[in-house]
């Protein structure tokens, strides 16, 4: 937090640098009109008239020190925050907490949730369009598949990641799968009240509507359980972090001989991690001041 800190610190100097160079241009020139017979106050207004409009110059001032909101972004470890574990399960929850907060109908889509989650008994509906009981959208087998996902995903840790990798990586990678799984329940409860609340113009259209929505909450959920591996191999076991500084060996266009491969390494100095079409690979850094 101590970089987030100072990096704001140091914009925000910058830009109380345009402004105090400012008042002594414009103080200096009204002291030099003053000297030659003006009162204060017109020595002050031809002062402001000789320099001209402050926005005519802050912005290209801000621009050239770095105050401006480009500036900003170059001081703030932006970047590092990208690689740090805490942000894919913390995008995850606030996605998924903002969409039941601004929901209209959001006491049944919690409702709808624990019934997903098998948590509770969903109350029954009779008609689906328009919603009858208002909100209330059916989640029987939507939560029946991602409770068959979250086992997968759990069994491909357990007896993929676990015994190669660090007990942390496994538990990051439990935790990221819960997000995902529960961010797609919120998806699928809140896409569908908003398509299923009235009935449309003509059923057709939103018959269509539908069986699209349902296509690309099918194909979204099957591309976030990829990202979601790819992300978790990808991260160094020790730190959790992802790498940087990526090189590129071997060639393009070859499948077996040399294939290509990307090695990127671990800031922390944790290690070398290498990627290909085929594998990815965790090779330990030795330490510097070994014992």
């Amino acid at each position: 937090m101590s970089d987030w800190v100072l990096g704001l610190v140091t914009w925000w100097n910058r830009r109380q640098r345009f402004t105090e160079e400012w008042t002594f241009h414009l103080e200096a020139a009204a002291a030099e009109l003053e000297m030659l017979g003006f009162t204060r106050r017109d020595a002050q207004r031809a002062a402001k008239r000789r320099l001209g409009s402050t926005l005519s110059y802050r912005r290209k001032s801000l621009r050239a020190i770095g105050g401006d909101f480009a500036g900003l972004l170059g001081l703030l470890p932006t970047k590092r925050a990208a690689r740090s574990p805490l942000l894919p399960p913390s995008m995850l929850l606030i996605g998924a907490g903002l969409a039941l907060v601004f929901n209209p109908a959001r006491l049944m889509a919690l409702k709808c949730l624990e019934a997903m989650l098998n948590l509770g008994v969903q109350p029954p509906s009779e008609r689906l369009i328009p919603l009858t009981p208002a909100g209330l959208v059916p989640v029987d087998f939507v939560g029946f598949a991602l409770r068959i996902l979250l086992v997968c995903g759990l069994a491909r840790i357990a007896l993929d990641l676990f015994p190669r990798t660090s007990l942390r990586l496994s538990v990051y990678a439990t935790a990221v799968l819960f997000g995902v799984t529960f961010a797609a329940a919120v998806c699928w409860i809140t896409f569908l009240q908003a398509l299923v609340a009235r009935s449309w113009a003509h059923d057709g259209v939103q018959g269509i509507v539908l069986i699209a929505f349902v296509f690309g909450f099918t194909g979204t959920v099957y591309k976030a359980m990829r990202l979601w591996w790819v992300d978790v191999e990808r991260r160094c076991p020790v730190c959790l972090r992802l790498p940087g500084m990526p090189e590129p060996r071997g060639k393009q266009h070859d499948v077996l001989v040399e294939p290509l491969e990307v090695e990127s390494i671990c800031f922390h100095g944790h290690g070398l991690i290498s990627e290909s079409r085929w594998s990815r690979r965790f090779t330990p850094g030795e330490q510097l001041f070994p014992q």
